[in-house]
């Protein structure tokens, strides 16, 4: 038999025929139908509706507050299964359907309680008759989707423990058809893995389907709890698993048509020590479903890349004789996975002309280096010109850890006195950002050009930049580094003005290697108050005497050997840095004053207030000072996670200051006398459309000379 691969489902009109074991009886539902010889029932089994209704509340999870509609309890060698429904007397009688694997329990009690305002419990006692497995399915009337049944595993000696079952496995076929659109063939979540293979067999074959398809499994990491095809009685199955890990290790899973002369490709799993389940295979990480397909491809992600291997995207036209050609290179190889090569309705299992085909090719690099790989779209005839290239020149490093594509560099962040990686601490949980900005910063009615963001969650990472390093006029810059960290360095038209900060080494034309040096420098402020003064130095001191009250807000504050742990090596660091810090605010004689001035308007045009107010502080050389969103300045403390500072004290020289200011993606030095005002700042970074604003005015005064200041704060 031909194989037929048919793949992902838009819709699914077909009927359920085998989401309930057809061999399957339906129980009695009434009270009268019960056998005649009376069971004596423990007393913990419900019978009346207030007694059921404790029942369901005593399974609930502590602290819960939702009401279970369903539940069940093995006890006395019983299981009693308890199910609540809204059933107003205007429903049509039966309410709902119910089925038990035959021969595997005997109905010892069912009843029926009804309060006054229509809702109803149900309440079943089963006891086991023999071993194996044994589903019970209660389906209410007019369901839209067939419920997940209850499982039981019955031992020899007739012992019964439930198989919890989650609510999104796929039942029947319609709940098939819907996992494979949404999810593909493999999903791993709350614990398990789910695999769902679809099938093909004759409507008039008499042969099993095993003779057609087996699923094959290895090794003994994981432990099938649930195996059944369900049909839509026109020849397509859909077969569905369920595993549970139960041991650390490896396991591969096949699905094998047995008539096909091709090898199925195996879907590779590990299992890790706390029974975390990974899948390893393309399906891990590539598209192997319509929707996940789909939504790359309007997101314009066309090429995907994981490790040492790239995947495309593709679509053509059927029937039009357009189709996609590699074009010849030594750097990547194939590989054949086809749980990612088609992707069709259940209606197109063959393609009809003018349809779309959409599938999925992955190609692995071979060795590092620069690489060629490109897909031409080809029409029809010879010596036609591409109507679609995809892909170009790659680059692979780290023995092809790492490929990066066209237009896209990897950046490393390196503490530049250890020479190794910075690290975000796990309780910060943050990723780095790269900035750059093409052409001239501009923000107006008619023209705006501002900086884009590239987040890059690892160290080394992947940053899509474009071919921004052939363009005129180009900056790029770091922020959101870890707390201590800081960087004010911009690297400008391929030079940085900073010396050896901000490297960009050229892979090819369109594929860099930046490296950003940053430095440590404890920022002290330990309780988070906007400042570091004595009174960090005295939280950190009975924090480490042990005492209870003493409560650190922002530990990496004191973290001054920069170990990642706070012990009276930071201690002593901190008040030599504390000393210094007053040391030099005292010799240098100057202070800097920040004139804030806000103001504003709501969405509806209503004016939200205005006003200003003055913040002085005692500076010296090496001073770096922040903002916050209300237009406060923090002094060489970064809160919140601030960006690079929006002022640097480069040297106070006599009567002058000179300074770095950053904004709009660049930094900029000037020179100030004692008593000039400065508007470096026409506005805040921080600008909202429909709400405060700020803007500020500085200078530098001798503190001597400075003989009253009056600082204000907006009763914000």
């Amino acid at each position: 038999m031909k194989a037929m691969r048919f793949a992902f489902l838009l819709a699914a009109s077909c009927t359920m025929l085998a989401a309930v074991p057809a061999a399957a009886p339906s129980l009695a539902v009434s009270a009268a139908e019960e056998t005649e010889a009376a069971v004596e029932l423990p007393d913990w089994v419900p019978t009346d509706y207030e007694s059921a209704a404790a029942f369901l509340r005593s399974l609930q999870a502590p602290g819960s507050v939702e009401t279970l509609k369903q539940g069940t309890r093995i006890a006395d060698g019983l299981v009693c299964l308890v199910y609540g429904e809204w059933a107003p007397g205007t429903m049509p009688e039966p309410r709902y359907q119910f089925s038990v694997t035959p021969e595997m329990f005997e109905t010892v009690s069912d009843t029926v309680t009804e309060s006054q305002y229509g809702s109803v419990y149900h309440i079943y006692v089963f006891k086991p008759l023999k071993a194996g497995t044994a589903d019970i399915y209660n389906i209410p009337q007019n369901a839209q989707k067939t419920p997940v049944p209850f499982r039981f595993q019955i031992d020899d000696d007739l012992n019964v423990t439930e198989i919890k079952l989650p609510q999104w496995l796929p039942v029947d076929f319609d709940s098939a058809v819907s996992f494979c659109n949404q999810r593909g063939t493999t999903r791993v979540y709350d614990g398990f893995l789910c695999t769902v293979f679809a099938e093909y067999v004759p409507v008039e074959s008499s042969l099993p389907l095993d003779h057609y398809f087996k699923v094959y499994q290895t090794g003994e990491s994981l432990d099938c709890i649930f195996s059944q095809h369900f049909t839509n009685g026109e020849g397509y199955y859909f077969r569905v698993d369920l595993y549970q890990p139960v041991c650390a290790g490896e396991a591969e899973i096949i699905h094998d048509e047995c008539e096909s002369s091709v090898a199925a490709n195996p879907y590779t799993f590990r299992i890790g020590d706390d029974l975390r389940i990974t899948e390893t295979d393309p399906c891990g990480w590539a598209p192997d479903s319509y929707t996940e397909f789909y939504t790359r491809y309007n997101e314009d992600e066309r090429i995907l890349v994981h490790g040492d291997q790239i995947a495309f995207l593709l679509t053509s036209g059927a029937g039009t004789g357009y189709n996609w050609q590699k074009q010849p290179t030594t750097g990547a190889v194939q590989i054949a996975f086809n749980a990612c090569n088609q992707f069709r309705t259940m209606n197109e299992v063959v393609q009809q002309d003018g349809g779309e085909a959409a599938w999925v090719e992955i190609y692995q690099a071979r060795q590092d280096g620069p690489f060629d790989l490109r897909l031409d779209l080809m029409p029809p005839g010879q010596d036609a010109e591409p109507a679609e290239t995809l892909g170009g020149t790659f680059y692979a490093l780290d023995q092809c850890s790492m490929i990066l594509k066209p237009g896209e560099a990897r950046v490393s962040v390196m503490d530049a006195d250890t020479g190794l990686p910075v690290v975000y601490p796990y309780s910060e949980k943050k990723s780095f950002y790269l900035d750059y900005l093409v052409g001239e910063y501009a923000d107006g009615p008619e023209h705006y050009n501002y900086p884009q963001f590239c987040e890059i969650k690892s160290n080394p990472g992947r940053a899509a930049i474009g071919n921004i390093f052939s363009e005129e006029q180009y900056k790029l810059w770091m922020e959101s580094l870890p707390l201590g960290y800081s960087c004010t360095a911009v690297y400008e038209n391929g030079k940085c003005d900073t010396d050896d900060v901000i490297t960009v080494n050229m892979l090819t034309d369109t594929i860099a290697d930046i490296t950003v040096k940053v430095r440590f420098a404890a920022e002290g402020d330990l309780n988070a108050d906007g400042s570091f003064d004595i009174a960090d130095a005295v939280l950190l001191q009975r924090w480490l005497l042990g005492d209870p009250d003493a409560v650190i807000k922002n530990w990496k504050a004191a973290d001054f050997c920069n170990d990642d742990r706070l012990n009276a090596c930071d201690l002593t660091a901190m008040k030599q840095a504390m000393l210094a810090r007053m040391k030099a605010d005292a010799e240098s004689g100057v202070v800097l004053i920040v004139k804030t001035s806000y103001g504003g308007y709501s969405v509806a045009g209503k004016p939200l207030g205005s006003g200003s107010f003055e913040t002085v502080f005692d500076v010296c050389a090496g001073d770096r000072f922040y903002e916050d969103s209300h237009g406060h300045w923090y002094q060489n403390v970064r809160i919140n996670g601030a960006g690079a500072p929006i002022l640097t004290i480069e040297k106070i020289e006599g009567s002058s200051v000179t300074v770095s200011v950053q904004g709009d993606g660049s930094t900029a030095e000037a020179t100030l006398e004692l008593g000039a005002l400065a508007e470096f700042f026409p506005r805040s970074q921080y600008v909202v459309f429909d709400g405060i604003n700020y803007s500020y005015d500085i200078r530098f005064e001798s503190s001597a000379a400075l003989t009253q200041v009056q600082p204000e704060d907006p009763a914000a």
